[in-house]
């Protein structure tokens, strides 16, 4: 979770703390501040490289303060240099915190507002630097947590990077969970929830080799729209999976061109839904062996920007990695396919396509 400098946001926090403490004298606001304390020493320690000492240092703080402020920056510096399994363990321990101490010390709808909190920052830790996996399992419970109770806004983003994810690792059993959970939601939370739905369910669609159901929901959607925000739009941006699975190229060139058409309509300009595409465009590239223009597109796409140049996180950058591994093996180019092929595997060490890729290059 990103750092939270506002003195809005700080002073909601402690007095969040201040009520805790309240009613449980374990903490309190010299715990409290100490722990902030502690924490701004162990990152200047961790930013000068000291990561021994400035781990001790976190550890300091989470024992003072174990529960009702999952701000500790540990577990996201942890993923950062690649220890992906030790940033989970400190990640899952303040969650384990709030789901073993935290009923005892909040009101109900408190204690959801911490764990919200806490599984967001381990979904989005893990989609940006860690394991897809992990990131689905926090997302599915971040969904479930509310069990068809409307959670804050927000929660669009999780559902499209998890669903994403699940299809890519071939997770159908995720894919499930989320339509699941997603139909409990739209008791409460209509827009957001139907759009999961509708990603979760073409997707399992397409893993089930169901194309032709995939596609009548598809065609739906685009012709009726699917009552979430940007349903057209969202509908023309996920077809090409159809026919990129399928392997019909042609299918996949003519969805490609026509996802980018008529921009802007809703929410997606013609240029972001451009850049949204050059996972495709790279595709068609490299069965086309246009090797050097399939990097160009990929490369793009794990850099993907939306509006303002904010970076959009891609949940399945191990796939784009290896794909661009596989158009520089294709130009001879094998060191930097080696690289490619072993950053893939940063962020999903089981990915089959990777592991091949290396086990080629080696022999």
């Amino acid at each position: 979770m990103a750092k939270q400098s506002s003195l809005t946001i700080l002073f909601f926090l402690f007095f969040s703390i201040m009520l805790s403490a309240q009613r449980n004298p374990v903490l309190n606001d010299k715990d409290f501040l100490q722990s902030q304390k502690l924490i701004r020493k162990a990152e200047r320690l961790w930013k000068d490289e000291n990561y021994k000492d400035a781990e001790q240092e976190y550890n300091k703080a989470i024992e003072l303060v174990p529960v009702g402020n999952p701000d500790w920056s540990l577990g996201e510096a942890k993923m950062k240099i690649g220890d992906v399994k030790g940033g989970n363990i400190v990640l899952d321990k303040i969650i384990n915190s709030l789901l073993a101490v935290g009923p005892k010390m909040y009101k109900q709808k408190d204690l959801l507002e911490q764990l919200r909190l806490a599984y967001q920052d381990k979904a989005d830790n893990n989609f940006k630097y860690g394991n897809p996996r992990a990131g689905i399992s926090a997302t599915i419970d971040l969904l479930e947590l509310f069990n068809g109770e409307k959670p804050p806004s927000g929660s669009t983003n999780y559902m499209k990077l998890a669903t994403e994810a699940a299809f890519f690792i071939e997770d159908l059993k995720s894919l499930i969970r989320i339509n699941a959970a997603c139909k409990e939601l739209e008791k409460n939370m209509t827009g957001d929830a139907k759009f999961g739905e509708f990603m979760s369910n073409v997707y399992s669609k397409i893993l089930e080799k169901k194309y032709d159901e995939a596609e009548e929901i598809l065609t739906d959607v685009i012709k009726n729209k699917g009552g979430f925000t940007g349903s057209r739009d969202w509908a023309e941006l996920t077809a090409p999976y159809l026919y990129l699975d399928k392997g019909d190229i042609a299918k996949l060139e003519i969805s490609v061109e026509t996802a980018v058409q008529g921009r802007p309509k809703l929410i997606i300009s013609r240029k972001i839904a451009e850049d949204f595409m050059n996972n495709f465009y790279g595709f068609i590239a490299l069965s086309e062996k246009k090797y050097q223009e399939a990097i160009e597109k990929f490369s793009s796409y794990i850099n993907l920007k939306g509006l303002f140049g904010i970076r959009i996180p891609i949940a399945s950058k191990f796939k784009y990695y290896s794909l661009r591994a596989e158009a520089y093996e294709g130009l001879k180019e094998f060191e930097k396919a080696k690289k490619d092929y072993e950053a893939s595997l940063v962020y999903y060490p089981e990915y089959e396509p990777a592991l091949n890729g290396l086990a080629r290059l080696e022999g």
